[in-house]
């Protein structure tokens, strides 16, 4: 056996190595094998989990909660600011009126507080009569109601048209903006009295401003007699229009045309589109380039807080043709204008009582007649190079022009 070992010695050396690699492999398979199963496992294991927290609601993490609610109070007030540009620009009157008014201790008053008050009591009284009793025992509850109304009215005037002159203008006003409805009592008369009063206030800032309205009934805005709506519920539509107008008004006054022509307006309680309400208006206008550029950078900008005008069109026409003497044959061979140059001082001049002075100043216009003529003859025969009016500006000299300017006037839904 010794000799069969010595003899294979190599032989034996190499089947012992082979039989540990063998050991040592199986045991290397069992370990990976055992690692491959373990993996598997926990594979499972981690789509169960995330397919649990898929399920899951959204949980930030501890530490970013206070970043969370800080970034939050970010937004909506960045978001309360935004929506603060659309609507409601009696705000700040309503806020001035709060802050004045006191209650019969002399004590601030709670705003909600107020306003759930009055329209509740608002709401039961039905008649004229009955709510006209009512805001004046209303009004005695505080102390110093004549200066909160008197603090709401200044405020107002800076955002409003509105004629606040009657006794009762600037309650009527404060009620309504608190969301009492503007119904009128309901009486047609008093739309149309309200309606006249406000567009003649229109009508005089206007003509405060040198703008004519021509033809006169657009200074009415279609708001005539006869246009007004008679159900009780347009009633608030009509007085929400005016308000608008008033503003666009005010700005078509501000920007140095010289004429409104035209004024149309779309539904009378606008269109809904998203979380907004859209106005829209078209009117027409006359005045010089500069006029209209600066009416139109007026209504597009916010120069009044929580109006928000957007500019649509704007369609421009010339008020006269200056290229159309170009055609005059006339006025290509004098290189005039083709104008009668008498014929406006004989309209002007009359003819005067004195027969004689009527007989001289006839022969004066003969003669001039004979001179122009004269003078056109010979202008014809002249190069064009030499005459008068060689390398004058001929088109693009009248300023003055026509637009029509389409306009909408955006709030948010529910908003004024």
């Amino acid at each position: 056996m010794n000799r069969i070992v010595k003899n294979n010695i190599t032989l034996f050396v190499v089947i012992v190595i082979a039989v540990v690699a063998a050991a040592a492999l199986a045991v290397l398979a069992v370990v990976e094998h055992t690692q491959m199963s373990q993996y598997i496992t926990d594979i499972d294991s981690f789509r169960g989990e995330i397919k649990r927290l898929i399920d899951e609601p959204i949980a930030p993490v501890e530490g970013n909660i206070p970043r969370l609610k800080s970034d939050i109070e970010l937004y909506n007030k960045a978001a309360s600011e935004l929506a603060d540009q659309f609507g409601n620009p009696a705000e700040p009157a309503v806020a001035a009126f709060f802050s004045t008014l006191r209650d019969a201790d002399d004590k601030p008053v709670d705003r909600v507080k107020f306003t759930e008050e009055f329209l509740k009591e608002w709401q039961l009284r039905k008649t004229p009569d009955q709510r006209k009793f009512f805001m004046e025992q209303f009004t005695k509850r505080y102390s110093n109601w004549d200066a909160a109304l008197a603090a709401f009215k200044a405020e107002y005037g800076k955002i409003s048209q509105e004629p606040l002159d009657r006794e009762t203008a600037s309650r009527e006003t404060l009620f309504a903006q608190l969301g009492a409805p503007r119904d009128m009592d309901g009486d047609p008369g008093n739309l149309a009295a309200y309606t006249e009063e406000y567009t003649e206030s229109l009508r005089k800032l206007l003509s405060d401003k040198g703008v004519v309205i021509d033809p006169p009934a657009v200074g009415y805005f279609t708001f005539s007699a006869a246009g007004l709506p008679t159900n009780v519920g347009d009633f608030q539509l009509v007085a929400t229009q005016l308000d608008i107008i008033g503003e666009l008004v005010r700005r078509i006054g501000a920007s140095g045309v010289t004429t409104l022509s035209d004024f149309r307006i779309g539904a009378l309680g606008g269109t809904e589109s998203g979380s907004f309400r859209k106005y829209r208006y078209a009117f027409e206008v006359v005045g010089t380039m500069a006029s209209i550029r600066n009416l139109v950078r007026l209504i597009d900008s916010i120069s009044t807080p929580r109006r928000m005008f957007v500019v649509k069109t704007v369609s421009l026409y010339a008020m006269r043709d200056d290229a159309q003497p170009l055609f005059d044959d006339d006025a290509i061979k004098t290189g005039g204008d083709g104008k009668d140059e008498v014929a406006p001082a004989r309209e002007a001049g009359g003819v005067p009582a004195d027969k004689e002075a009527a007989k001289k100043l006839e022969e004066e216009r003969a003669a001039k007649e004979k001179r122009e003529a004269q003078r056109a003859e010979m202008l014809k025969k002249l190069p064009f190079y030499q005459r008068p009016s060689y390398g004058d500006v001929a088109i693009g000299l009248g300023e003055e022009c026509k637009a029509v300017i389409c306009v909408d006037y955006i709030t948010l839904a529910g908003g004024r």
